[in-house]
C-alpha cells in the first residue's frame, strides 16, 4: 500500500480518488515545487475554495506529494484555526454588530496571531499553530496546538476567503439576501467586514506567493454541498445512536447567507487573478486546471508543459 492508498484509507475517501490525485494534485504539487526551486525561499501558498469544495483534503495531499515526490518540507493548515475565541467574538458583536457572534466572515479571525505565525514559519522560528474546535465553537487550549520546530520550504493555508479583495463602497450599498436586508439594514456588518479586507486581510493576502482557487459553478452549489454534508452527518449520528446536533435544511439556508456576498464576489473576481485555477462541476469533480494570469508563465509538469488541462 503506497501513501496515496494510505491517505484514501485514513480520510475514508472513495478509491477512485487515486486517479484524481494523480491527474490534478500531483501536477499541482510539482508546479509549487518548481516555483520554490526558482525562489529559494519559504513560500506561502494560499488555497481558496467555498465550503465543501475539497480544498482541505487537497491541501493535505499536496503536502504528501511535495514531501514524498519532490523532497520539500511542507505544512498545511486552515484559516479557520485562527478564529477569534468565543468571548472575543461576543465582544466584537457587542461593539460593532450582533452578527459577529457567528464565526466565519473577515473580522472574526485573529489576524495578528495569523501574521505573527506566518512570519515565524517563514523565518524558521519555532512556533505553535492554534487549533479551532468547531464542535465547541472555540479555540482549543494551547496544550493542543501544533508545535512546529523545523524549517519549512512550503506553507499552505486554505480558507474560503483566502485571497479575496475588498469591494467598493457602492457594491456594499444593496443587500444581497434576507440576512443583510433584515439584520444589517444600515450596512454596519458588511461595512466592517469590507474594512477588514482592506486592512489586516490584505496584509495577509499580500504575503501569498502562489494563489490557488477551487472554483464552484455557482453559489447554489455551496448550499447543495453543505446540505449533503449535513445529511450524511445526520445519518451517521442516527446509525450510531448519537445525539442529533445537525442543522435543519432551513437553518443551513440561513447560515450560508453569512458567506454569500464574499463567496459570490470571489467567484466573479478571483478566477482571472489566481495563479492556479481548478474548475469544479456540480458534483465537486475537477474538470479543468489552468494557470490563468501569466504571472509564472507556462509550467512544466511530470506530463510535460501545461497551461490548461481538461478532464478526458
Amino acid at each position: 500500500m503506497d501513501f496515496i492508498d494510505q491517505f484514501i484509507q485514513q480520510h475514508q475517501i472513495p478509491a477512485d480518488f487515486r486517479d484524481k490525485a494523480l491527474t490534478w494534485y500531483k501536477p499541482m504539487a510539482q508546479a509549487i515545487s518548481q516555483l520554490h526551486d526558482k525562489e529559494d525561499k519559504p513560500l506561502l501558498i494560499g488555497i481558496n475554495g467555498c465550503q465543501g469544495s475539497g480544498k482541505t483534503t487537497a491541501s493535505a495531499l499536496v503536502v504528501e506529494f511535495l514531501e514524498r515526490y519532490f523532497g520539500k518540507k511542507a505544512l498545511s493548515f486552515s484559516l479557520d484555526d485562527f478564529y477569534l475565541r468565543k468571548p472575543e467574538r461576543e465582544k466584537l458583536a457587542n461593539r460593532i454588530h450582533p452578527l459577529f457572534a457567528t464565526r466565519g466572515v473577515p473580522g472574526t479571525h485573529d489576524t495578528t496571531l495569523l501574521l505573527e505565525t506566518i512570519n515565524a514559519l517563514k523565518n524558521a522560528q519555532p512556533t505553535e499553530i492554534p487549533v479551532f474546535n468547531k464542535a465547541l465553537d472555540d479555540r482549543e487550549f494551547r496544550a493542543h496546538w501544533r508545535d512546529i520546530n523545523s524549517p519549512l520550504d512550503i506553507i499552505l493555508i486554505e480558507g474560503w476567503c483566502v485571497g479575496v479583495q475588498a469591494q467598493s463602497d457602492a457594491e456594499l450599498m444593496t443587500p444581497i439576501n434576507s440576512l443583510e436586508t433584515n439584520e444589517d439594514k444600515e450596512g454596519l456588518w458588511r461595512g466592517y467586514i469590507n474594512k477588514q479586507l482592506k486592512n489586516d486581510y490584505k496584509k495577509f493576502n499580500d504575503q501569498i506567493d502562489f494563489l490557488i482557487m477551487f472554483k464552484a459553478p455557482d453559489f447554489q452549489c455551496v448550499y447543495d454541498w453543505r446540505l449533503e454534508q449535513e445529511h450524511k452527518l445526520r445519518e451517521y449520528l442516527s446509525e450510531n445512536n448519537l445525539k442529533n446536533t445537525t442543522m435543519t435544511d432551513e437553518q443551513i439556508k440561513n447560515f450560508i447567507q453569512f458567506f454569500q456576498r464574499i463567496t459570490e464576489y470571489s467567484l466573479e473576481t478571483l478566477p482571472d487573478k489566481v495563479d492556479l485555477l481548478l474548475n469544479l462541476d456540480k458534483e465537486r469533480a475537477i474538470y479543468e486546471m489552468a494557470f490563468p494570469n501569466g504571472k509564472i508563465g507556462e509550467r512544466e509538469t511530470l506530463e510535460g508543459p501545461i497551461k490548461k488541462r481538461t478532464a478526458e
